[in-house]
Formats: structure tokens, sequence, C-alpha cells
């Protein structure tokens, strides 16, 4: 019997070396990703090492390394962790899970947007964020795991878009920490979101506005609108407040200006509101 097993254990140990082997990291302007093997077609952002992430970080949707153009669909496990001096991240509408840890400890975030296209958040991703005070979840996030936010102290409001409240365990470790925070969701889903499990525990759940826009110009709008690729950039003031609807007014993003330019990745072949202020315009992208 134990020579049958070793027979097959061998094998087995050698094909995961190998899997192993084959996995490399690159780092592309001062982003280190994690490459699972020179076929691969997309790539993870991984942690830095010694040369932490610092002030403002905008993960690109796609890099090139060597001629070799790889989409970016991760944040890996610890990718930030730690990286105290890391003030806004910018993450690509190419990301679909965040992994565990990933933004554990950040303490100078403030306000978080997580994409459309994330659909799985893992366990105390943003564990110890205590400066963060605002974190959008995108409307297709599904899975949220163990306690994405554990020591958030200063976490005042969630906006969770998916209509469908996120599978999750538990959001905070105190009960306490259910009581102080305001979840804002889609309009029409305030019942699903007061009986579906964690969720429930929340006393503050708020249904956002949809079709409320009045007000809508078209190239008149301060600060300027314009599209880029397969983004919206809004010109304006740093901390200005800026909402973005679909064509039937659900909204979709909630974010501050980070700058003169501020960039908001979505789909293309789409019709777009952007509330900017009082102020919105239609946009085609």
């Amino acid at each position: 019997m134990k020579k049958l097993f070793a027979r097959l254990a061998l094998p087995l140990v050698a094909l995961l070396l190998a899997a192993k082997a084959s996995a490399f990291e690159i780092t592309v302007d001062s982003i280190r990703y994690y490459v699972e093997s020179n076929t691969s077609t997309t790539c993870s952002v991984t942690y830095p090492g010694s040369n932490k992430y610092s002030g403002d970080v905008v993960i690109p949707e796609k890099v090139t390394y060597n001629g070799r153009t790889l989409t970016v669909t991760a944040i890996g496990s610890h990718a930030f962790q730690f990286c105290d001096s890391l003030t806004s991240i910018t993450i690509p509408n190419t990301v679909t899970s965040i992994g565990y840890w990933a933004f554990m400890g950040c303490t100078s975030l403030t306000e978080v947007v997580i994409p459309n296209s994330v659909k799985t958040i893992g366990p105390r991703a943003f564990w110890n964020c205590t400066g963060l005070t605002t974190i959008t979840l995108g409307n297709s996030v599904s899975e949220i795991m163990m306690w994405p936010f554990v020591g958030c102290i200063n976490l005042k409001s969630i906006y969770s878009l998916n209509p469908t409240p996120p599978e999750s365990g538990y959001l905070w470790q105190l009960e306490s920490q259910y009581l102080n925070v305001t979840v804002y969701v889609p309009q029409g889903s305030l019942a699903a979101y007061q009986s579906a499990e964690e969720w429930e525990k929340c006393w503050n759940i708020v249904e956002i506005e949809t079709a409320g826009i009045s007000g809508i110009g078209t190239s008149d709008l301060h600060p300027c609108v314009k599209t880029e690729g397969e983004a919206i950039v809004i010109e304006g003031p740093q901390g200005m407040a800026i909402k973005v609807f679909d064509a039937v007014g659900a909204l979709l993003s909630v974010t501050k200006a980070t700058g003169r330019h501020t960039h908001i990745s979505l789909p293309k072949g789409r019709v777009y509101v952007v509330k900017v202020g009082d102020k919105a315009v239609k946009v085609a992208l």
C-alpha cells in the first residue's frame, strides 16, 4: 500500500511543482503583477515586496510586457497589505475578484469604488482600513466573504448597487458597527436587504435615487464631461461628488473627483447620465 501511495503521490507533487515553477511576476509602471504561465493572457496585481504602494494608484485594464499584452483581471491576496501611504486606488472594469487581505491596513484610504465588473471580495479585504469612510460596491458584487470591514472604525457609508443583496459572511466583528453605517441600496431593493442574511443586522438601510434626475443638459455642464476610450472623463476640482446612472435611471457609480481629471471606466455602446452636483448630462460611450 505504501509503495502504491508513493507511486501515486510523486507524480502529483511533481505536477504541482511544475505548475508553480511556470508562474512568474512582472513589474510595469511600478505595479507588480502575478502571471500564471507564459501562455497566460491575464494577470493579477500582487504584493510589491519592500517597495510598498503609496499615493494615488491607478490600475490599468491592460499591461504590456516584452511585447505581450495582458488583461488585469484580479487584485491578488495581500496585494496592498499594510500600504499605509496609499491614498486612493482606481480599479479598472476588467477586475472580477479581490483577494483576501487585499487592502488590509491601508489606513490612508478614505474612499473606495469597486467597479461593476467585480463579482467576489475575499475575506478581510479591508481589515483595519481605519481611514475608510465610504465604499461603493458595484452592481455585480454577489459574494463578500468573512469580515471584510473589521477595524474600519470610520466607515459611515456603503453604497451597494446590486439589487440582489450580495451573499456575505460577518461584515463586522463587533455588533455595534452594524448600527453606525448607512447602507444605500437601489430603489426597489430595500425589503430584500432588510431580510437578507447579515445585511438585516444593519439599522440604517436607505434606498438611493434612480429616476430622480433633473436638469439634464448637453455639453454646457461645468465641470466638463467627456469620453475617452472606454471611460467617461470629468474635469473638476478634487472632492466634487460624481454620480453615474444608466439610461433608465439606475445608479451605477458614486465617487468623488480625485483631481483635475477623473476617469470612470464603463462598458461601451451605452448611454449614461453623469450627475455632478445638481447638474446632469447625457453621455454616449
